[in-house]
Order: C-alpha cells, then sequence, then structure tokens
C-alpha cells in the first residue's frame, strides 16, 4: 500500500483501517499529538481522536505493534 492510499480521502475499508492504525500508532507509540496529527492529515482533532480509537481497536485485534529499536 502506497502512503498516499493511507492519506487518501477514500472510503474502501482497507485504506481506512490503514488510517485508523497510523494514527493510533502515531499518537500513542510515537507521542504525536492529535493536533500535529490533524493538521498533517487534514483532519479535524475530533476525527483523529475517533480514529486513534478505532486505530487501537485494529492493532488489538491483529496483534500489531511498532518494534523499537535497541541502542
Amino acid at each position: 500500500m502506497q502512503p498516499q492510499e493511507i492519506l487518501s480521502k477514500g472510503r474502501k475499508s482497507k485504506e481506512v483501517a490503514a488510517g485508523r492504525l497510523l494514527c493510533f500508532l502515531a499518537a500513542r507509540e510515537l507521542g504525536r499529538s492529535l493536533t500535529e496529527l490533524a493538521r498533517q492529515m487534514e483532519m479535524t482533532v475530533a476525527g483523529i481522536g475517533y480514529a486513534v480509537r478505532r486505530g487501537e481497536k485494529v492493532a488489538q485485534e491483529n496483534h500489531y505493534r511498532l518494534l523499537k529499536e535497541e541502542p
């Protein structure tokens, strides 16, 4: 999947799930602010908050997590 597909405004379930997962990982795992994500993804802060919650569900259901590099 290409980055532009994840960031697209489309409603295809695969792209929507990927966008939600991106929001969750960026906010919860990387500590990005919802305001910053909203600006970058051209969404509202409320929309990002919703996507983070839904992305958490996607991550849990599929056992996704970021791998952290060892120092």
